[in-house]
């Protein structure tokens, strides 16, 4: 089992008896601290790959507009259900009355001051959103995937801080085995076990298992791929659980390299517009440009 130290202490890794040089940083910190430090993220990786331009109004100048959207919202749920337990978190849950649901099931705007004056300690969650969790986990607790790793979660929601390859990154860590990290993930693909690879690669998760595989070797676990467990947020809610394939991970490595040492050379240039060609024309795709040829 890892064991968590309070901030500015170190993890040294495993057999050296604390006599070799700091490897990484292992704490625990609301999110809001964490997300305050300078250390960069997957998800500032993985934004910095979507457009330079976005990286620099949200990171660098804190200027970009709430990405805050039901979808978040209720992936936020999900995580507080794996970190806080079954048994922990329905007794805490206060399902907002019908009379402050618009017609679907949703917040409406009246629940506003009733969420604000909730008990600190409760858990608010819309009517909608209240049967889909239940019915959601039920099936999540049903694979016997899920059954078997629960058991062997060590730790949950703790903080990496790191060295890689010379440029201080970071990453926060949903649940830990003391053979590697695990990560929590909802989709909307009806079929994850099928299907969910596609959103792996669009949304960069092969990035995240190759930052958190290297914060994990940093921090003192062994060499692993990070497990994801997918639930669907579609009924029956199907689940999978297990690493991206070694391929994919290696291609995430790479390019966790590539957008680390571009995010230097464009903080040192402060250049954040994409980068061209020579060529003067707007891009068009090869396919659109046959067929005029007469």
């Amino acid at each position: 089992m890892q064991v968590l130290m309070a901030d500015n202490h170190r993890l040294h890794k495993p057999g050296v008896a604390g006599s070799s040089p700091a490897a990484a940083s292992i704490c625990r910190t609301p999110a809001e601290i964490y997300h305050g430090w300078e250390e960069t993220s997957c998800s500032q990786l993985k934004c910095l790959r979507e457009s330079p331009l976005a990286f620099y109004w949200r990171f660098e100048r804190g200027e970009a507009p709430d990405r805050q959207s039901d979808a978040l919202d209720y992936g936020t749920l999900l995580h507080t259900w794996a970190e806080v337990g079954e048994e922990d978190f329905w007794p805490r849950v206060e399902v907002c009355p019908d009379t402050l649901a618009t017609s679907t099931g949703a917040f409406s705007a009246k629940a506003k001051d009733w969420k604000a004056n909730l008990d600190p300690d409760k858990i608010a969650i819309c009517p909608a959103d209240y049967k889909k969790l239940r019915d959601q986990t039920r099936a999540l607790l049903a694979n016997p995937d899920v059954q078997r790793l629960l058991p062997q979660i060590t730790d949950a929601e703790f903080n990496v801080r790191w060295k890689w390859a010379g440029h201080a990154c970071r990453c926060r860590v949903d649940a830990a085995t003391a053979d590697g990290f695990i990560d929590w993930k909802t989709t909307r693909d009806a079929n994850p076990a099928a299907e969910w690879w596609r959103s792996a690669l669009k949304f960069g998760y092969h990035l995240q298992s190759a930052m958190y595989t290297a914060a994990g070797l940093a921090a003192g676990w062994p060499a692993h791929r990070m497990t994801f467990v997918v639930t669907s947020t579609v009924w029956p809610y199907e689940s999978v659980v297990g690493p991206l394939p070694q391929k994919i991970v290696d291609r995430g490595h790479n390019e966790c390299l590539r957008l680390l040492d571009e995010l230097a050379m464009r903080r040192e240039m402060g250049c954040w517009h994409r980068l061209t060609t020579d060529s003067k024309d707007i891009y068009f795709p090869p396919f659109a440009l046959k067929g005029d040829e007469s």
